[in-house]
C-alpha cells in the first residue's frame, strides 16, 4: 500500500506557464481494470461535466499546482495528523477522504475531526467534522462543480475554495479508532494571489455554517468559450504488418476534443502522434496502456472502443499513426472532432509518453520538452 504520495510541485524558469501533470502507474490501471462498470447515471455525470472539468487544461495560467495524498492504515482515538502545510500564497480547491472502522464496511459520520490553520494562525478559521463540513458546503448551494458531489458513494468532497495569503495547515484528528483512512488535497500556489476573502466555519443555533468574509470576488470561475464550429471526420485504416503502419492527417489550425478508435483488437496498437512540423512523436504509447479500462472525463474505454476526450491543440496539423504489433492485418476506424479555430503561441501541447525499465527513477522532464505543454506520463515497474 502507499502511504504518502506526497505533494509534487514542478517548477519551470520562464515563461512562467505551468503544465499540467498526470502521473499514471500500472497500480492504477490495475485498479480501473478490476474497476466494476460505472452505471448509466455515472456515465451520464462525466458526459455532461466533460467540458467543464478539461477547458482549462489549455489555458494558460501561472500558478503551481499540487496535490497530498495520504493513507494511515490505523488511527487511533485522540490522534491528530497534519495532511497538509504550505507556504506562501495559493488556494485548496478540493479536498476528499473516506475511511472505515473496524468490523464495519460503512463509512459512518462523525468521526475525523478537520481543523484548517489559514495564514500562520494559531485557532482554527474552519473546524468540523468532515462529513459536517461537506453537508455545510453543499448547503451554501455555491456549486463549483456541474454536478452535486460533495457527498457522493460514501466519500467526501469539499470544493469551496480556501485562500491563504502566508501559508495553510490542515489536520486531522480521529474521534474514534479508524481502521483506514483515505484522504486527497487538491491545490495552487500563486505568488500573485492576494485573496482578502476567507473562508471561515461558524457553529450556530442552527448547526455549522460556512461563510466568506472580505471583500474580493471568488475567482473559481471557469474559463468558457463561444459556441466554435467543430470539424467532424473519420477515416478507415488498414495496418499490417509490425513493419508497416497506417496514418493521417488532419490540417490545422484546431483543437482535437474527442478522437476514438474502433476495431478489434485494439489492443496490439502503437499510436504515435505528431503535432504540426515535429519529427518526433508527441504521442507515443501502446493503446493498451494509453486508454487502459478507463472509464472517466478524459478517457474512455470499452471492447472494440478507445476515446481520449483531453483537448489537444495545433496548430498546422495533427499526424496521426497507427502501427500494428500483429501478424495480421488489423481494420481500424478512427473518428474524431476538431474545433477549428486559432491556436495561440501559448497554447500547450499535450504529451502522452510510455516508457518501460526495470526500475522507476524519479522523474524528470525532457529539456527539449517546451515548458507550455502539458504531459501524460506512463511508467511501468517491474
Amino acid at each position: 500500500m502507499i502511504r504518502s504520495l506526497g505533494r509534487f510541485v514542478k517548477t519551470i524558469s520562464s515563461p512562467p506557464i505551468w503544465p499540467v501533470v498526470v502521473l499514471l502507474t500500472t497500480a492504477s490501471i490495475v485498479q480501473a481494470a478490476v474497476a466494476p462498470a460505472p452505471s448509466q447515471a455515472d456515465q451520464s455525470a462525466v458526459a455532461t461535466s466533460r467540458d467543464y472539468y478539461l477547458s482549462d487544461l489549455i489555458q494558460p495560467h501561472r500558478y503551481a499546482p499540487g496535490k497530498n495524498s495520504f493513507l494511515y492504515q490505523t488511527l487511533h482515538k485522540g490522534e491528530r495528523k497534519t495532511v497538509l502545510e504550505l507556504t506562501g500564497s495559493g488556494s485548496v480547491r478540493h479536498f476528499w477522504s473516506t475511511w472505515s472502522i473496524p468490523g464495519s464496511d460503512a463509512v459512518p459520520t462523525g468521526r475525523v475531526l478537520l481543523r484548517i490553520f489559514v495564514n500562520k494562525q494559531t485557532t482554527p478559521s474552519i473546524v468540523g467534522t468532515v462529513d459536517e463540513l461537506c453537508r455545510s458546503a453543499q448547503a451554501t448551494g455555491t456549486s463549483f462543480v456541474p454536478f452535486p458531489a460533495f457527498l457522493y458513494k460514501d466519500a467526501y468532497n469539499f470544493y469551496l475554495p480556501i485562500y491563504f495569503t502566508n501559508g495553510i495547515r490542515i489536520e486531522v484528528e480521529a474521534l474514534d479508532e479508524i481502521n483506514e483512512f483515505y484522504t486527497q488535497i487538491d491545490y495552487r500556489l500563486d505568488l500573485n494571489e492576494k485573496h482578502s476573502t476567507r473562508l471561515v466555519s461558524e457553529l450556530t443555533a442552527a448547526g455549522l455554517i460556512l461563510r466568506y468574509t472580505g471583500n474580493t470576488p471568488l475567482s473559481f470561475n471557469k474559463h468558457r468559450l463561444a459556441t466554435i464550429k467543430s470539424l467532424h471526420g473519420s477515416a478507415n485504416l488498414e495496418c499490417g504488418q509490425p513493419t508497416e503502419h497506417c496514418e493521417f492527417t488532419i490540417e490545422g489550425p484546431g483543437i482535437l476534443k474527442r478522437l476514438t478508435f474502433r476495431g478489434d483488437p485494439l489492443s496490439d496498437l502503437q499510436l504515435e502522434i505528431y503535432w504540426d512540423d515535429d519529427p518526433n512523436p508527441d504521442v507515443q504509447a501502446p493503446t493498451k496502456y494509453l486508454f487502459a479500462d478507463f472509464v472517466n472525463a478524459a478517457m474512455e474505454s470499452k471492447p472494440g472502443e478507445m476515446t481520449c476526450h483531453f483537448p489537444m491543440p495545433f496548430r498546422r496539423k495533427a499526424r496521426i499513426v497507427l502501427r500494428s504489433e500483429s501478424n495480421t492485418p488489423l481494420y481500424i476506424t478512427v473518428d474524431y472532432a476538431v474545433e477549428q479555430r486559432s491556436v495561440s503561441e501559448e497554447t500547450p501541447y499535450f504529451h502522452a509518453l510510455y516508457h518501460n525499465m526495470q526500475q522507476t527513477l524519479a522523474l524528470r522532464f525532457s529539456a527539449e520538452l517546451p515548458p507550455s505543454s502539458f504531459v501524460l506520463v506512463n511508467t511501468e515497474e517491474h
